[in-house]
């Protein structure tokens, strides 16, 4: 039996990597740029980018030009690096979800021995070139940030996204079965009432995006809006949070809500944690989220 379960186990877990390494559409993005000469303005073919702190990286071909896929959402420091030339790192590179960031590199030319790094700090495009949807995109650092407690409050808080009475969201004007779910690509819509399946907790999301019209035909079966979430994934650093609260309802309607003067401070309570780390470093990696929620309701307090 305990061979069983160790068999299971593994499977499961090989299953997991395959399937987030596999299946990049709609939850990975891209850099693409042009490398050249800062002197002469020539572009440099064969000059190495890696994506700090990933295994991820590419190489300019003979016009200078390069592109790196399959990078998951989040913000990245960029190096290319060249022999001849110094170094040049651009930091604070963000990267959304089917979309492209435009970086480019001006190297300088150098003599054989090392010389120092030159480090750039990235800046956000006014126009995004590719993005030909109504879309918006909220990253895992400002959900941390908002005072929200479940992945349904940051949807109310888009544009065209409301909230119908029971819970239920509504993109621009449609109902609630038009619009589709994903979860690191994966579709996560109920058949029955068209809701969504999963609850993710707020502190496992790591991009949100919401696309509200004249979205790509790689989203099927949605009408009104299309709702794709992308998942932490764990990196070569140990990383954990621990968050709680607890509470109670308060209302000066007695005679509405009985016993609503009975005030019990542990009436609500709120306890989530998460650990992500690696398992082999640069190769393989966990991420775990555990949340437990008890709520008594107001007939007392």
């Amino acid at each position: 039996m305990k061979v069983l379960l160790r068999l299971i186990f593994v499977l499961f877990i090989i299953v997991t990597v395959t399937n987030k390494a596999d299946n990049d559409l709609g939850t990975t993005g891209k850099i693409a740029g042009k490398i050249s000469d800062t002197v002469t303005g020539d572009p440099l073919p064969f000059v190495n980018v890696i994506v700090l702190g990933t295994t991820i990286g590419g190489a300019s071909d003979i016009d200078g030009n390069y592109s790196i896929l399959n990078i998951p959402p989040g913000n990245y420091n960029v190096k290319a690096s060249a022999i001849g030339y110094n170094a040049v790192t651009v930091t604070n590179v963000r990267v959304s979800i089917d979309l492209t960031t435009q970086v480019d590199f001006q190297l300088n030319e150098t003599s054989l021995q090392l010389g120092q790094d030159v480090v750039v700090v990235a800046t956000k495009p006014l126009i995004q070139k590719d993005l030909t949807a109504s879309t918006a995109i909220v990253g895992g650092e400002l959900i941390s940030e908002l005072p929200v407690t479940e992945i349904s409050d940051v949807l109310s808080l888009q544009a065209g996204v409301v909230t119908g009475a029971g819970g239920d969201l509504h993109i621009r004007g449609g109902r609630s079965g038009q619009v589709t779910y994903q979860i690191d690509g994966v579709p996560i819509t109920d058949a029955y009432d068209g809701g969504s399946v999963v609850n993710v907790n707020t502190s496992a999301v790591q991009e949100l995006q919401v696309i509200s019209g004249a979205f790509n035909a790689e989203y099927g079966q949605a009408l009104s809006g299309v709702i794709n979430l992308v998942t932490k994934d764990g990196n070569n650093n140990f990383n954990g949070s621990v968050s709680a609260y607890t509470g109670d309802y308060v209302s000066n309607r007695d005679k509405v809500f009985w016993n609503i003067t009975d005030i019990n401070p542990i009436n609500i309570q709120n306890y989530e944690g998460s650990l992500s780390g690696p398992i082999l470093k640069d190769r393989l990696f966990f991420f775990t989220n555990a949340r437990f929620y008890k709520n008594l309701g107001y007939f007392y307090g």
